[in-house]
C-alpha cells in the first residue's frame, strides 16, 4: 500500500534547501559555534550570508529583520528545535523579505501570538515573502503560520497540533491563515490539529482575499466544534487554485470539510471520508466564477457530497459517489459529463486513496487546462493517453525485459578460507544490464556490487569455512530489465595441510633439554591451522606430547625425560573441522639418541679395502653427547706390521653438542705416503743422472740425492703389508679425562 506519511515530504529537503540558495552565500556562521545565538547570527549577517544551525533545542524568538539570508540546520528538523516558549512568535517577518530569505530544516514550537498585533502563532509574516521548507510546526497556540498581504513559498512542511488559547481571540484562528498576498503552497501536510475548544474559521487552511495557489497538498484529520469547515475555507473576490490536494478524515461539528466562496480552479483533488453533520455537504460552493474539473468526491453518509449556493462555471469530468445519501444539492448542474460511481480506491480502509487497477476514474479526466506535470507522488502525470481522475495518476505496469544470471564459482573444489570469487553474469535481450547484484551464502549477505558495462560483478571473499554452501546471485533489476536469480552449491573441503618436525638436539646426554617443534601450514589458505599436533615414539607407541598450535601454526615443547638409548620419534596433526589431519609414515621419523654424557667416534663404512704398498682416507665423525667438550689424541691400536696410520686434524677440539669430522690415513707399507710402482727408476734416467753427475762435480752431492729418491736409495722397496683382512682399532682419548672411545675397523688389504 503507498500512503503518504509525515515525513514522506521532509524526504526532498535537500533538494529544497539547494533551491533555496538563490543568492551565493558570501559568509557562513555556525551556531553555536561561531554565534552563541540564532538571533545574534542574524543581526550580525548580512544579505547573501548563510546560517547554519547544529542541532539542539533554541529557546528563542527570532526576527529576520529582512534580511536575504538562508536559515538553516544542519541536521534537520527531527533534532533542531526552535522553542517561543509561548512568548511569541518563534519565527517573525515583517520587515519586506523575499523568497532571498529562507528557514529550513527546524521544527518550530511553543509560538504565541505577538503582544503588539496579537497575530501569529509559530510563524508571524506581515507584508513579506520568504521561501519557507521542510519544517515542522507543532504545538502552536492559535495558527501555525498567520500572513497578512504576504507572498511566501511554503513547501514541504508539516503543520500539524496547533492549539487553541485565550490569546487567539483578536486574530482569525487555524492553523494557516492567509489575510490578502498571493501564496504558493505545494507538497505540505496540515494534521491532527484539533481546534474543537475553539471558534476557528477553519482547522486547516483559511484564506481570505489572498490569490493562492495549493498544489499537492494533504490536509487529514482534523477537528472543529463549530461550523467552521474542518478543511479548506476561501472567502474575497481573488482568484484561487486548488489542484491535486488530498482531503481526508477532517471532521467538523456541523460543517463542510471545504467551502471555497472564491473565483478559480479546483483540479484533480480528492475530497473523501470527511465527517459532517447531516445539513451540512462535505464540499461547499459558492462562487459562479468557479472551475470544477477532474475531481473525486466520495462520502459515505446522509448528507449530501456537494452543495452549490450559486452555479459553478464550469462542472464536468468529475466522479462523485456517496454510498449512503444524496450526491448533490442546491444549485450544482448535472451537465452529463460526470460519472457517479463507487471510485474504488486502492485501500480507503487504510486511508490510501490511490486509485486500483479497476477504478472508473481512470483514463477518465479533460487536459482542457494547463495541469501539473506531476502527480501527488511526483509520477508522470499522464500514464495512457488520458489523465486520470483525483491527486494520483495510476502507473501502468512496466513491460520488463526478461534477464538471465549465471553464477559461478572459481576455483572449485575449494578449501577452507581460501580465496574464492563468486561472478555473476547477466544477460538480457537487446539490452546491457544495469543495476546491482546481491550475492549471498547460506543465506546470509557477502556483497552488493553494481554490474560492470558488460553486466557482469564478481566477489572475492577468504572468509568462508568448510561447508556445504548454497550461493546464490539476485540481479535486482531495472527500470527496463526484470530481476533474476540463479544458485549454486559448492562444496568447501578443509583445507590441505602440511607438517613438519623437527628433534633438537638429535643427541643428547641424560641430563640435557630436548625441543620437539612442528609447524603445520595450509598452503592454499588464507589462515594459520588451528588444532593440535601429537609426537609419537614409534618404538613403544607411547604419545610423547601433545600440543596446541600457536596462532602461527606453530607448537613447541620440551620432551619428556627419555631412558638412555635410540628412539624414533614421529609427529601428526589431529586436524579441525576446518583444517585436513595429517599423519606422517615411519619413514619421516627423526632418531633421537640420549646417552651418557661423553662424545660418540663412528664412521659409515667399517669396512677399508686397500692395496698392499698404497694409502686410502677413512672418514671419520665425532660428536659431543649433551655438553660434553674436550680435546681428543687419536691414535691406531693392532695394526699389522709396516702399516701405519696418521689423523687430521690430529688433536681435535671437540665442543658441546657438535660434530667434528676427521680423516684417518691408512698405509699399508713402513713409510707414510710411500706409492710403490711396478719397477724402479732405471734405463735412461739413471744413465743421464749418472753423466750429469760426472760432469758436473760440484753439484755431485745433490744429484746424488736425487737419484736415491727415485730409487729408494736401494735397490729394494719399502717393507708393504702383506695381503689379507687385519681388525684394528682407532682410539680417543680425551686429555685431562679417563674418557675414552674405541672404533673397530676390518682393513682388507690386496695385491
Amino acid at each position: 500500500m503507498r500512503k503518504s506519511t509525515p515525513y514522506a515530504v521532509l524526504r526532498f529537503l535537500p533538494l529544497v534547501l539547494l533551491a533555496c540558495l538563490t543568492t551565493q552565500a558570501q559568509r557562513t556562521t555556525h551556531v553555536p559555534a561561531d554565534a552563541s545565538t540564532i538571533q545574534s547570527a542574524i543581526d550580525a549577517s548580512s544579505s547573501g550570508d548563510t546560517i547554519l544551525v547544529s542541532p539542539g533545542t533554541y529557546f528563542e524568538n527570532l526576527d529576520l529583520r529582512g534580511k536575504a539570508i538562508t536559515l538553516q540546520s544542519t541536521e534537520g528538523p527531527e533534532t533542531t528545535i526552535l522553542d517561543g516558549s509561548n512568548l511569541a512568535p518563534v519565527v517573525t517577518f515583517a520587515t519586506r523579505e523575499t523568497r532571498a530569505t529562507s528557514l529550513s530544516g527546524f521544527t518550530l514550537r511553543n509560538g504565541a501570538p505577538a503582544s503588539t498585533t496579537s497575530h501569529g502563532g509559530g510563524i508571524l509574516l506581515v507584508a513579506s515573502s520568504p521561501t519557507i521548507a521542510g519544517n515542522i510546526l507543532t504545538h502552536n497556540l492559535c495558527t501555525a503560520l498567520d500572513a497578512t498581504q504576504s507572498s511566501p513559498l511554503l513547501t514541504r512542511n508539516i503543520l500539524r497540533e496547533t492549539h487553541p488559547s485565550a490569546l487567539c481571540i483578536a486574530q482569525p484562528v487555524a492553523p494557516v491563515v492567509f489575510s490578502g498576498g498571493s501564496p504558493t503552497l505545494l507538497h505540505n501536510i496540515v494534521e491532527h490539529n484539533d481546534l474543537t475548544a475553539a471558534q476557528p474559521i477553519s482547522a486547516g487552511i483559511a484564506l481570505t482575499g489572498a490569490q493562492a495557489t495549493l498544489q499537492s497538498n494533504i490536509l487529514r484529520e482534523n477537528l472543529t466544534g463549530n461550523d467552521a469547515p474542518s478543511a479548506i475555507f476561501t472567502s474575497g473576490t481573488q482568484p484561487i487554485h486548488f489542484e491535486q490536494n488530498l482531503i481526508n478524515a477532517n471532521s467538523s461539528h456541523c460543517g463542510p470539510a471545504v467551502s471555497i466562496a472564491s473565483p478559480g480552479t479546483f483540479l484533480n483533488n480528492t475530497v473523501a471520508d470527511n465527517a459532517t453533520c447531516d445539513s451540512s455537504a462535505e464540499l461547499t460552493l459558492s462562487s459562479p466564477q468557479l472551475m470544477v474539473v477532474n475531481n473525486i468526491l466520495a462520502t459515505s453518509s446522509s448528507h449530501p457530497a456537494l452543495a452549490c449556493s450559486l452555479e459553478p462555471a464550469a462542472f464536468h469530468h468529475n466522479l462523485l459517489h456517496n454510498a449512503s445519501g444524496p450526491v448533490l444539492a442546491g444549485a450544482c448542474p448535472d451537465p452529463g459529463t460526470n460519472l457517479f460511481a463507487d471510485p474504488l480506491f486502492a485501500n480507503r480502509v487504510q486511508a490510501d486513496y490511490h486509485l486500483s487497477p479497476h477504478s472508473p476514474a481512470l483514463a477518465e479526466g479533460t487536459t482542457a487546462f494547463a495541469l501539473a506535470q506531476h502527480d501527488l507522488d511526483d509520477i508522470l502525470r499522464i500514464q495512457d493517453g488520458r489523465i486520470d481522475l483525483g491527486p494520483y495518476e495510476h502507473a501502468l505496469p512496466k513491460i520488463l525485459t526478461a534477464s538471465t544470471i549465471i553464477l559461478n564459482a572459481t576455483p572449485s573444489p575449494a578449501e577452507a578460507f581460501q580465496s574464492i570469487t563468486l561472478t555473476a553474469q547477466v544477460t538480457a535481450q537487446n539490452a546491457t544490464p544495469t543495476g546491482s547484484i546481491v550475492f549471498t551464502a547460506n543465506s546470509q549477505p557477502l556483497a552488493t556490487l553494481p554490474l560492470d558495462t558488460t553486466g557482469r560483478a564478481s566477489f572475492t571473499t577468504t572468509a568462508l569455512p568448510a561447508a556445504t554452501l548454497p550461493f546464490s546471485a539476485t540481479y535486482s533489476g531495472s527500470a527496463t530489465i526484470a530481476p533474476s536469480s540463479d544458485t549454486l552449491t559448492q562444496r568447501i573441503a578443509p583445507a590441505t595441510t602440511l607438517l613438519s618436525f623437527a628433534v633438537t638436539p638429535s643427541t643428547a646426554d641424560e641430563t640435557q633439554s630436548v625441543t620437539l617443534s612442528a609447524t603445520v601450514a595450509a598452503p592454499l589458505s588464507t589462515r594459520s591451522p588451528t588444532g593440535q599436533v601429537q609426537f609419537l615414539e614409534l618404538t613403544t607407541h607411547n604419545v610423547l606430547a601433545t600440543l596446541p598450535l600457536d596462532p602461527t601454526g606453530h607448537a613447541s615443547a620440551t620432551l619428556p625425560t627419555l631412558p638412555n638409548g635410540t628412539w624414533l620419534i614421529d609427529a601428526i596433526y589431529l586436524g579441525s573441522a576446518n583444517f585436513s589431519p595429517v599423519t606422517l609414515p615411519a619413514s619421516n621419523a627423526l632418531t633421537l639418541t640420549i646417552a651418557n654424557r661423553g662424545y660418540v667416534l663412528s664412521t659409515a663404512n667399517q669396512t677399508i679395502t686397500i692395496q698392499s704398498g698404497h694409502h686410502a682416507p677413512v672418514p671419520l665423525t665425532l660428536a659431543s653427547i649433551g655438553t660434553f667438550a674436550a680435546t681428543l689424541i687419536l691414535s691406531c691400536a693392532n695394526l699389522p706390521a709396516n702399516a701405519t696410520c696418521t689423523f687430521s686434524p690430529a688433536s681435535p677440539s671437540l665442543t658441546a653438542g657438535s660434530t667434528l669430522p676427521v680423516t684417518l690415513t691408512l698405509d699399508t707399507d713402513a713409510i707414510p705416503g710411500f706409492l710403490a710402482l711396478t719397477h724402479p727408476a732405471a734405463g735412461p734416467t739413471l744413465a743421464f743422472l749418472l753423466v750429469l753427475t760426472f760432469k758436473r762435480r760440484r753439484q755431485a752431492l745433490s744429484s746424488l740425492c736425487l737419484l736415491t729418491a727415485l730409487t729408494g736409495c736401494t735397490s729394494q722397496y719399502p717393507a708393504q703389508v702383506p695381503s689379507g683382512t687385519y681388525p684394528i682399532q682407532v682410539v680417543s682419548q680425551a686429555v685431562g679425562s679417563s674418557t675414552k672411545q674405541t672404533l673397530s675397523l676390518i682393513v682388507v688389504v690386496t695385491n
